[in-house]
């Protein structure tokens, strides 16, 4: 059996496309493989990533291209939220 695997694309200007689900959404530990369009990102971002009648289990795994900013899922009962923290790093 193969891994279930998402495949979320974000950019800076926060217009990334949220998934509806029509129905309950089992992540079931599926893997979230967040891929980052180039851009300047603010220093802290949020964005609705998920919403479904129900969301049962949350992401096993999160993969990621993101040189500069550390993902964060928020889990609620309709929701999965993405919240991007740019890292403390010094140019």
């Amino acid at each position: 059996m193969s891994e279930l695997r998402a495949n979320y694309g974000v950019n800076a200007d926060r217009k990334s496309k949220t998934i509806l689900v029509d129905g309950t959404a089992n992540l079931g530990g599926a893997t979230l493989n967040i891929v980052a369009a180039p851009g300047d990102y603010p220093l802290i971002s949020e964005r609705n990533i998920l919403i479904a009648n129900k969301v049962e289990g949350e992401f096993g795994k999160v993969l990621n291209n993101l040189a500069f900013l550390t993902p964060k899922l928020a889990y609620e009962e309709k929701t999965v939220d993405l919240i991007l923290v740019r890292d403390d790093v010094t140019m």
